[in-house]
């Protein structure tokens, strides 16, 4: 095998083994001397580059895989993918689903967690809510083609939509939830975007490096009345998205 990879990896105090070699095998993909479609060495190749056991070997790949860096195919091997940023376009109205299917992405949401509490006065305010009203509260991670690309901190009026988290869970599209509720249509009356760095957290959950940026989007949807109807905050790796905030639609 062609060497290239950095030796000192294995000498490199305050980390572990396998995100070394992650790190090695990143930075010959993100400088071109693996290139898309390129095999990566055999496990056992790399088990002597790195003089690591196969278990180091396979955590690290894995850690490429989960940053969508290279495929593996049963038989045949690793392969570096082809560089893709999923484009993820926020408009008036915007379905997750719709998004990454029309880009050849398989959607999944995950729940992580989901309650009823007393919202914070800024969230009350934007949700338009009395000083006692409740909200449900879910967390969620996305994922396209099972790689994880955004989480959610999502919020619902609880009195506006009694039991909407059992029906978002029983049916992701949320077109279909809210006509349950004679919600006809919804769109997005805001959307702030910033950046920064993730929690451990939150890093943990988007399978991340917590030094790696994110791109963070809040907003409020109302519907047809114009009554809020969701709050959330979502999280998306800004390694594997790119945001489309296309012009309005309508006349000004």
């Amino acid at each position: 095998m062609p060497s290239g990879f950095d030796q000192s990896v294995r000498r490199r105090p305050g980390d572990v083994l396998w995100r070394q070699i992650a790190d090695a095998l990143l930075a010959s993909i993100d400088e071109g001397r693996l290139v898309p479609g390129a095999s990566l060495p055999s496990e056992n190749q790399l088990m002597e580059e790195f003089g690591v056991s196969r278990n180091t070997v396979r955590r690290a790949l894995l850690r490429l895989r989960e940053l969508g860096k290279i495929s593996v195919e049963q038989g045949r091997g690793a392969f570096v993918r082809q560089p893709r940023l999923l484009q993820y376009t926020i408009a008036e109205r915007t379905s997750f689903s719709k998004n990454l299917e029309e880009q050849g992405y398989m959607p999944r949401v995950e729940f992580l967690e989901a309650d009823t509490r007393l919202p914070n006065d800024h969230i009350a305010e934007l949700l338009e809510l009395g000083r006692d009203d409740r909200v449900y509260f879910l967390w969620v991670v996305s994922y396209a083609d099972e790689v994880p690309i955004s989480t959610s901190r999502i919020f619902h009026p609880a009195a506006r939509l009694p039991g909407v988290i059992d029906r978002r869970r029983r049916d992701n599209n949320m077109s279909r939830v809210y006509k349950t509720y004679e919600i006809e249509d919804f769109t997005r009356r805001v959307t702030w975007i910033e950046a920064r760095q993730p929690t451990e957290e939150e890093a943990g959950v988007l399978q991340q490096d917590v030094l790696d940026p994110v791109i963070v989007t809040q907003k409020v949807d109302v519907d047809q009345r114009d009554r809020p109807i969701e709050f959330s905050e979502t999280l998306w790796v800004a390694s594997q998205v790119r945001l489309c905030i296309p012009g309005s639609e309508r006349e000004k």
